[in-house]
């Protein structure tokens, strides 16, 4: 039976998109990403992959805020930043 998360999945991302946002990408290290987010490094690549994948599902959330329904229509996930 699989453990069961000790953290919001969704608070992590946001606290991870402020961190990318304040630092950007190539700044923050993984431990900065464990240090911020408050989450054990095998915890972080379980839930969100590598730094990438995490930056990118960021980067998802942050154009969801910013555009909503319009940034949706323009670039939906499947084309927006995964090619």
């Amino acid at each position: 039976m699989p453990r069961t998360k000790e953290f919001d999945p969704d608070a992590v991302l946001r606290s991870a998109l402020n961190l990318f946002w304040r630092k950007g990408y190539e700044a923050t290290s993984i431990q900065d990403l464990v240090d911020h987010l408050g989450i054990g490094r095998a915890s972080m690549y379980a839930t969100f992959g590598t730094k990438h994948d995490l930056y990118l599902r960021a980067l998802d959330l942050y154009c969801e805020r910013v555009s909503g329904t319009a940034g949706a229509t323009l670039f939906p996930k499947t084309t927006r930043w995964r090619q």
